[in-house]
C-alpha cells in the first residue's frame, strides 16, 4: 500500500517498521525504509543501537556485513529530490550517525519517530534541540515526522541546513529553534 501511494503521488516516503529477515532467525531490527515512486523500497536503514529487545547491526556484525555489506551501515540513496539518508527516533542524540550520512553526501536526513506524548527522549534536557543542531553542524536538511499524536507529543518538523525551522505542521506546536 505504501509503494502504491508513492507511485500514485510521486512522493518519497519514509516509515519506521519492525523488520524480520530470514538471515537472522528469531531476531528483529527496528528499520526505516524509504519507498520511492519507481522502485518500491529504495533504502533500508537498521537502527544502530539497541537499548531494548530489538537487534542492532552491531549485535550481529559479522553476519550483517556478510548479508548486506559494509555500505548497509548508514546507507544513502540518490533521488530526484537529492541524496537521502535516514536516522530512526533518538539516533540523532549520537552525532556520529548524522555525520556519517553527511560524509556520504546526504542532503536530506529523514527522521521518522514514534514518540508518545510528554516523552523527552531519554529524559534529557534539550532533547528536542538536537534536530536543528544536527542539521546545522552537518549542513543538511532534516525532516522529522512523528506519529500524528495528541497534545504533548514531539512535533513533526523540518529544519534547513542552517538549523532554522522551515516547517512545523503541528498546529500550536512550539517553535524549538
Amino acid at each position: 500500500r505504501i509503494a502504491e501511494a508513492s507511485r500514485r503521488t510521486g512522493a518519497w516516503i519514509a516509515v519506521q517498521v519492525p523488520e524480520r529477515h530470514d538471515a537472522f532467525p528469531g531476531r528483529h531490527f527496528l528499520s526505516c525504509v524509504i519507498v520511492g515512486p519507481d522502485d518500491g523500497i529504495a533504502l533500508v536503514h537498521r537502527k544502530g543501537y539497541s537499548l531494548s529487545l530489538r537487534t542492532s547491526p552491531i549485535d550481529v556484525y559479522e553476519r550483517f556485513v556478510e548479508v548486506f555489506g559494509k555500505d548497509a551501515f548508514h546507507p544513502v540513496i540518490d533521488t530526484p529530490i537529492g541524496r537521502l539518508g535516514a536516522v530512526i527516533g533518538a539516533e540523532l542524540h549520537w552525532p556520529e550517525v548524522c555525520r556519517s550520512l553527511a560524509l556520504k553526501g546526504t542532503q536530506v536526513v529523514l527522521n521518522p519517530i514514534a514518540a508518545a506524548p510528554h516523552l523527552d527522549y531519554l529524559q534529557r534536557a534539550g532533547a528536542l534541540q538536537v534536530r536543528p543542531v544536527r542539521a546545522f553542524e552537518n549542513m543538511v536538511y532534516l525532516a522529522a515526522a512523528n506519529i500524528a499524536g495528541p497534545e504533548g507529543a514531539p512535533p513533526s518538523t523540518i529544519f534547513d541546513y542552517k538549523g532554522a525551522s522551515i516547517a512545523n505542521p503541528v498546529p500550536d506546536a512550539p517553535d524549538i529553534t
